[in-house]
């Protein structure tokens, strides 16, 4: 392959160092006069290095100036495979995974030397390979051997800076040292091109609660997120659409409810086949695209992998940061000539609560782990125990700060100087601040608020925004900050709103309401948060229509302890939500009228509304059903003294008039089979609508909703023992 470029020379530092690297990033700033470029925090995290006792090896890489790429192998490969030389005539290609990292890569041993031809100038090679430990790329000319470099095991990122005196004949590219083990090449660049649009490096703690940083309660140490809510832009009320890691990130990331993306139609809950997740429009868009991720949920065959060109996962629970952050800092470092979007999930806080020095033995052997306690096996800590929990979780925050600390520390200047950045959660962690541990289980803003901070282009310095916010906002308030071009029937699908108005200065926040649902290990809750209300509702005694098999005690409590609906005080001031007794009715009357718009027509089956004049007489009702053992009817946030019955093939309802729609839907029912179903009998002679009903009709609506579009991702028992690594499901 014939390499030409353009006289536009790039100087490349190289440096690798091991142990915690503490020195000032003074190069960087001397060059750089983006805020994140003064990022003074070394000190910080040297010291807590030091008593961690970690090593870290990193491959520094600092481009000073940028020219245009002559060069990707991939593309080479991709589109004339004749123009690359080789030892060999025939080479695969595809996506390989090794250390867990799925990426596109090419391999063959014919394919383990590369020869090419390089001008007359300096410039950076950039190369990606996998392989087994001890594995070396050895770069050499007709002038002798450039450099050789040892690797690790899987998949690696090196940087050779390349002299004029060095390419004044052919350069060829080996991997050595591979024996009998399977190793290739991923893409490998020369030179380099100006960035013309921001890349975007989107930073998910998985479990940190909004007020376990410095910057939101004043009380933790979070020295790192603190500086980057002074440096940008920091929303004071968020609000996840889920307590838990998949539903919630599966909204943040497509900008749907949870109930449409994964949907309600499967345990998995990934991302659903008709949802497009931020990375394919950011891959769409000219984005070069990473994931790594901490988190085994958050997985390539959950839906979660798709638009990226590299996924990376780890184990569940054991995966620190530092592992995390030195994966995505090797990677950002090859990705001078395209802009770039790097997905990062870390899991520290999670429990059980142990920062890397307690990590001794098998994870059952960690302190911090609430499972016992929160499946009933022992007995609800007291608040000496609970307290001691607490702390060990605000340990594994800090870490989890100080590991961001130095992944920003090491940035290069340019990736500095034109990211944005935004670090938020997937929900929060609870320590019986309303009777229960960990999460999933209810809705509390210990549960559902989050930190969200924006920091870089297009974002204002130091402001703290009030009024609500949801992450599915997220999706929307991106793309247009990054000026992303989003097909109509996309765009026209979220469920968020931008933001990007707000954060640069130009626009008032609006009057947002955030909804949040689960359905982990009980029956469907429901929320609606308005600034000044919280109103839970809770279908009590319903099995929901795809749940997990619950853990008894979980639900019993429950059942027993949560109100079928509850109006709360929740603000910033407050240390969680406060339930109040008087002046909740029109509350809850605005919330049952969004819950059954939320939830109708989002499970497949039979669906019926029941809406009267609100005249405060009851609603009596008999549908003829197939006889069937697998059919039966799940109503959605009726009151105390509404009644449904299947029995004998008879759907019975008695409902009191109010005014308030109702909505059940019937399961075990296919097309046809719905299609019979008659009116038996109607003493109220409400009219009777065989089609999909406004929010709001008066009259009997009967339509059928199918769901077969969300198809499974993956097989209910791998995502179980998924959720059993986690701690999410203790059978």
């Amino acid at each position: 392959m014939q390499i030409t470029g353009k006289n536009h020379p790039s100087w490349v530092i190289l440096s690798l160092s091991s142990g915690w690297i503490s020195r000032k990033v003074n190069v960087i700033t001397s060059r750089c006069t983006h805020s994140l470029a003064r990022l003074h925090i070394s000190a910080l995290t040297t010291k807590l290095g030091e008593k961690c006792g970690l090593a870290i090896v990193f491959f520094a890489v600092i481009v000073i100036g940028c020219r245009q790429a002559p060069f990707s192998l991939r593309e080479a490969i991709e589109t004339d495979a004749s123009d690359v030389v080789t030892t060999g005539a025939h080479q695969n290609h595809g996506s390989w995974s090794a250390d867990g990292q799925r990426r596109w890569s090419w391999w063959d041993p014919s394919a383990r030397q590369v020869e090419v031809d390089l001008p007359h100038q300096e410039g950076t090679l950039r190369i990606s390979c996998f392989g087994p430990a001890g594995m070396r790329v050895v770069v050499s000319s007709t002038d002798g051997d450039i450099g050789s470099v040892p690797l690790r095991f899987g998949w690696n990122d090196i940087q050779v800076p390349l002299s004029r005196h060095a390419t004044s004949a052919r350069v060829k590219l080996a991997l050595a040292d591979c024996g009998d083990s399977q190793c290739g090449w991923g893409d490998v660049y020369f030179g380099s091109k100006p960035v013309s649009r921001p890349n975007l490096v989107f930073i998910v703690v998985d479990t940190m609660r909004a007020d376990a940083l410095g910057t939101y309660s004043g009380e933790n140490l979070t020295p790192t997120l603190d500086l980057l809510a002074s440096e940008g832009v920091l929303f004071e009320r968020v609000y996840s659409q889920a307590p838990w890691t998949l539903p919630s990130t599966s909204s943040m990331l497509t900008g749907l409810w949870p109930s449409e993306s994964p949907g309600w139609h499967d345990i998995n809950q990934g991302i659903a086949p008709n949802a497009v997740p931020l990375a394919e429009i950011m891959r769409d868009n000219g984005y070069v695209t990473a994931a790594f991720v901490a988190n085994a949920l958050i997985a390539d065959d959950n839906g979660f992998g798709r638009g990226f060109d590299t996924f990376w996962r780890g184990l569940p629970v054991t995966t620190p940061a530092i592992d995390l952050v030195q994966r995505a800092f090797s990677w950002i470092n090859t990705q001078c000539e395209q802009p770039f979007f790097v997905y990062m999930h870390l899991m520290d806080p999670h429990d059980p609560y142990a920062a890397p020095p307690r990590r001794i033995g098998p994870p059952n052997r960690w302190p911090g782990d609430a499972d016992p306690a929160f499946s009933g096996k022992d007995a609800l800590p007291d608040p000496e125990a609970l307290e001691d929990l607490r702390n060990l979780y605000l340990e594994e925050v800090r870490y989890a700060d100080a590991m961001l600390g130095l992944f920003l520390e090491q940035l290069p200047s340019q990736a500095l100087d034109n990211t944005l950045f935004v670090l938020t959660s997937d929900h929060g962690e609870e320590f019986m601040e309303h009777g229960f541990l960990k999460h999933g289980t209810s809705l509390f803003d210990e549960l559902i608020h989050v930190p969200l901070i924006f920091t870089g282009p297009g974002c204002r310095r130091g402001a703290r925004v009030d009024g609500i916010a949801r992450l599915i906002d997220l999706v929307p308030t991106i793309s247009e900050m990054l000026g992303l071009e989003v097909a109509p029937e996309i765009a026209s699908g979220w469920r968020g709103v931008s933001l990007a108005g707000v954060i640069a200065g130009r626009a008032e926040m609006p009057n947002l309401i955030a909804l949040s649902e689960t359905a982990s290990y009980a029956p469907l809750q429901w929320c609606s948060f308005d600034g000044l209300h919280k109103v839970v509702l809770f279908n009590r005694g319903h099995q929901h229509p795809i749940q997990f098999e619950d853990v008894a005690f979980i639900r019993d409590r429950l059942t027993g302890t949560v109100p079928l609906a509850a109006v709360y005080e929740s603000s910033p001031d407050l240390p969680s939500d406060r339930l109040l007794t008087v002046g909740t009715e029109q509350p809850i009357e605005r919330a049952l009228l969004a819950a059954g718009e939320y939830v109708r027509g989002r499970v497949g089956g039979l669906w019926l509304q029941i809406a009267g004049p609100g005249k405060g007489d009851r609603i009596h009702l008999k549908l003829q059903l197939p006889k069937h053992d697998s059919v039966r009817a799940l109503p959605f946030f009726w009151s105390p003294d509404d009644v449904i019955d299947v029995t004998n093939g008879i759907m019975s309802v008695d409902v009191i008039d109010d005014g308030r729609p109702r909505l059940a839907v019937v399961l075990g029912l296919s097309p046809a089979q719905a299609a019979g179903v008659q009116i038996a009998a109607n003493s109220t002679g409400l009219m009777v609508n065989h089609g999909e009903p406004l929010p709001d009709d008066p009259g009997i609506a009967l339509w059928f909703h199918e769901s077969g579009n969300q198809e499974s991702v993956t097989g209910g028992e791998v995502t179980r023992e998924r959720l059993r690594a986690l701690g999410y499901l203790t059978d």
